[in-house]
């Protein structure tokens, strides 16, 4: 097995609403972030992906295996202050992260 980038996961759970009001919430918080995201160290990508079963919103930021290190000591950056603005949003919970490699298969 050969990987060459980690990849950090942010989710949470959102109430289901007629107008996806915690969702749009959610995503325009991302879209806030977009930037400081793509300015960390050893940056790939950030992907996202909605599962309307399980009402859950994750985000993927892929870097360079190199770079997670680094990243790791400065806490994730932006991860926290995302963190805490994503869990004030009305509709919002279980706001949870977690690092995993990836690769191509």
């Amino acid at each position: 097995m050969s990987s060459d980038s980690v990849a950090r996961e942010w989710r949470c759970r959102f109430v289901p609403a007629k107008d996806d009001g915690p969702l749009r919430s959610a995503m325009t918080l991302l879209s806030q972030y977009k930037p400081t995201i793509r300015s960390i160290p050893g940056f790939r990508s950030v992907n996202y992906s909605i599962c309307r079963v399980k009402h859950e919103l994750k985000v993927l930021i892929t870097v360079d295996e190199a770079a997670y290190e680094p990243w790791e000591r400065d806490g994730f950056a932006p991860e926290a202050k995302y963190s805490a603005e994503l869990s004030k949003l009305a509709g919002i919970s279980q706001v949870e992260t977690q690092s995993f490699l990836t690769g191509v298969a």
